[in-house]
């Protein structure tokens, strides 16, 4: 998620002190352009056969499951809209995955809350909202708004975001999911 995007989240965000006694500029990313799609460069060792099906260094949204898992491809989400609300399938359950481009965030829900309340979020008019009851939720999985408002929807366990070379190297038999 891009820094602007998580102080709009989360305001009172507390930093670390760029105060270590090492000198090194903190502010700066410091490994240049590591994560340039067109960057075949890695840092340490990675795996004798590349997937090619992607950049290497593009960013995917894994979810793991016992025949290999699936990935969300950035680039492709990002062509979704502003914002999106993906439907899929894993290990037999329905998941749904929130994009939100501007913060370049992804994260996949079942579609219930943590207190077992059924919330189907979908995007609309802007915002993620569920189909029960029109509350606004957050790409965090958190209701923001509305009747819901502090609820949490149950997160995908697993579930991170890789570049797609460290993904395929740990999850060598993924579904690459493509829009409709």
């Amino acid at each position: 998620m891009r820094w602007e995007s998580w102080k709009k989240l989360h305001p009172n965000t507390l930093v670390v002190s760029e105060q270590t006694g090492f000198t090194r500029e903190y502010r700066r990313y410091p490994y240049g352009g590591y994560e340039k799609l067109s960057n075949p460069f890695v840092l340490f060792p990675g795996p004798e056969v590349i997937d090619e099906r992607r950049s290497m260094k593009e960013r995917v949204l894994g979810i793991p499951d016992e025949r290999g898992g699936i990935a969300f491809p950035f680039e492709d989400l990002a062509e979704a809209g502003a914002l999106a609300v993906i439907s899929s399938t894993v290990s037999g359950r329905e998941v749904r995955l929130l994009w939100d481009n501007e913060a370049k965030a992804a994260a996949a829900y079942y579609p219930e809350t943590t207190d077992g309340v059924a919330a189907t979020v979908r995007a609309i008019g802007g915002r993620f909202a569920d189909r029960e009851t029109g509350s606004t939720w957050s790409v965090e999985g958190l209701a923001t708004a509305g009747p819901m408002a502090g609820s949490r929807l149950v997160q995908v366990p697993e579930t991170y975001v890789a570049f797609w070379f460290a993904w395929t190297a740990f999850h060598p038999g993924t579904r690459l999911w493509t829009a409709e």
